[in-house]
């Protein structure tokens, strides 16, 4: 079973998001909660797959759900996958379930099985009937199953690993002159007119996502620090209390040919004592750990006084003021979009669309931070006016008029350069430096290189492998603009390098295009299960 129990661990890949999902399942009368596959999924199923996963996943109690926000979609993708393992008849037997529980860590002691810890922790620690848990675990088996079946399903010839090898082993050695779009722009005058006629053509495309707006408590944990100092008796206690952090794993062999030898006579194997780092050794670390955490808990500790207060009166601006605590707004934003001195969170994000209006979040904790928010207003999906999306789209239209530019740049460039290059004399790197431009080259680069000032590009790469030693490309384009490219030499590996790497290298390539392939197969049966989810109505 180990190759399952790899899948499950390492091969879980969260391959979708859906909109509109509620802030948790609260009513039990509703007909049914969605569809995947045109089949209705009823509410009693989806709980057992939410409990599941917050117990199996995060070793929490179910009543923590709220910690969780984006275990609503892993619990549709869970469903997904079981649906499509049922339908492939897939087994479990009760010895694999049995040897699966018995390996989960906090149900063992003493590196065994305790089946009193087992029923004790779920029936009071978890809230679980285990019966319940039993069959979700069967059913966590059974998508492992489906999952290593499809991962394995892949078994290329001889010929095509030679093609493979060939082609990411093959390398060139080029310059090349970019065109930044960047340098356009001053060059790209936009008037009203363009942009009410881009308006009138393209409104659709400028529809926004549903959007929020929050306001938002956040309390930063690095200021407690400052004034946290812990003493030596504390770095002491630390140490006695976790002195297997500090073992030393690799322990020195016996310098004593006697003790050994002694040892052996009585047929027991030499067992070497355990050795830990010293406590001047980790005292340093020590400091910080217990500095971390003790300024931790002073900001968990103020957070959650700001909490309590707004459960008796749920006005964030008294309670920041009460508690010393900021007020911050993030102003209307989707769910994919960036706030200002947060960045991208999904939990800060999925929170905000879960609340509803004037409802006040849990703490949460993102990163060095706690947060507290409150939604303030809703926006559904809509077409903005003109005047609202006249700078995105003056922008969008400089930047495809800086492009084209760049691209007439680089082609009267080219021309100029083909006919200097017919004197006889004349060389590439001479003429480009002449016309006022850089030459950039490269060392030799693979199928796979990022190119500097350039990044990743396929376009770039497909054309220096295509050109014979010497050519010049025609104007390709770039995420910064456009460019030109002039092939300087091309190596390709050898058959004998081929035939003493070929193992290593299949290996190698074989497991990239296993996983590959299992993750676009289970993104293209997320996308055909259809879902249609009514959370958002619970």
């Amino acid at each position: 079973m180990k190759p399952v129990f790899w899948i499950v661990a390492a091969l879980i890949v969260p391959a979708f998001v859906f909109w509109g999902i509620g802030s948790a399942v609260r009513a039990k009368n509703l007909s049914y909660v969605g569809k995947i596959f045109d089949k209705k999924i009823y509410y009693d199923e989806l709980k057992n797959t939410l409990n599941w996963l917050v117990v199996s996943k995060y070793a929490d109690s179910v009543h923590n759900i709220h910690k969780y926000p984006a275990i609503y979609e892993e619990a549709w993708r869970r469903l997904i996958l079981l649906d499509e393992a049922k339908r492939k008849n897939i087994r479990v037997s009760n010895q694999e379930l049995a040897s699966y529980i018995m390996l989960m860590p906090y149900f063992q002691r003493n590196n065994m099985f305790d089946s009193a810890a087992y029923r004790y922790l779920l029936t009071y620690q978890f809230g679980i009937d285990t019966k319940i848990f039993e069959d979700e675990a069967k059913k966590t088996l059974m998508i492992a199953k489906l999952q290593q079946k499809i991962f394995t399903d892949y078994n290329p010839s001889d010929e095509q690993i030679r093609q493979e090898y060939f082609r990411l082993k093959e390398a060139v050695k080029v310059e090349y002159i970019v065109f930044p779009s960047v340098n356009f722009k001053h060059m790209a005058s936009i008037d009203k007119a363009e942009i009410e006629s881009y308006y009138s053509k393209n409104s659709l495309s400028l529809k926004k996502p549903e959007q929020v707006d929050v306001e938002y408590i956040r309390l930063p944990i690095k200021p407690f620090e400052a004034d946290i100092e812990p003493n030596e008796e504390d770095v002491k206690s630390y140490y006695e209390t976790h002195k297997e952090e500090f073992e030393i794993k690799e322990s020195p062999k016996p310098k004593d040919e006697k003790v050994s030898t002694e040892a052996s006579g009585k047929n027991e194997l030499y067992k070497p004592q355990k050795t830990y780092r010293t406590l001047d050794d980790v005292s340093y670390y020590i400091r910080k750990r217990l500095i971390m955490e003790r300024a931790d808990k002073k900001a968990h500790k103020l957070i959650d006084d700001a909490s309590e207060a707004l459960i008796d009166e749920p006005d964030m601006k008294k309670a920041a003021d009460k508690f010393g605590l900021t007020l911050n707004q993030t102003g209307f934003f989707s769910s994919d979009e960036p706030l200002k001195d947060i960045g991208s969170s999904k939990e800060f994000s999925t929170t905000s669309f879960n609340l509803k209006e004037g409802e006040i979040s849990q703490i949460l904790k993102i990163r060095d931070s706690y947060y507290i928010l409150k939604l303030i207003s809703n926006r559904k999906p809509h077409i903005p006016a003109i005047d609202e999306v006249s700078d995105q789209i003056k922008d969008a239209l400089v930047n495809e008029r800086a492009f084209l530019l760049a691209k007439e740049s680089c082609a009267s460039s080219l021309l100029k350069i083909k006919e200097m290059l017919k004197d006889p004399g004349s060389n590439f790197r001479d003429i480009v430096t002449s016309l006022g431009f850089e030459v950039n080259s490269s060392d030799y680069i693979t199928s796979n290189s990022v190119i500097p000032k350039v990044g990743i590009s396929e376009e770039f790469l497909d054309t220096a492998f295509s050109l014979e030693r010497g050519a010049i490309s025609e104007p390709v384009k770039i995420a910064p603009g456009y460019a030109l490219i002039r092939l300087i030499d091309k190596k390709r590996p050898d058959e004998e390098t081929f035939i003493k790497e070929k193992d290593k290298f299949s290996e190698e390539i074989i497991y990239k295009k296993k996983l590959s392939r299992l993750k676009e197969w289970e993104e293209a049966l997320l996308k055909k299960a259809n879902l249609e989810s009514n959370l958002d109505k619970f």
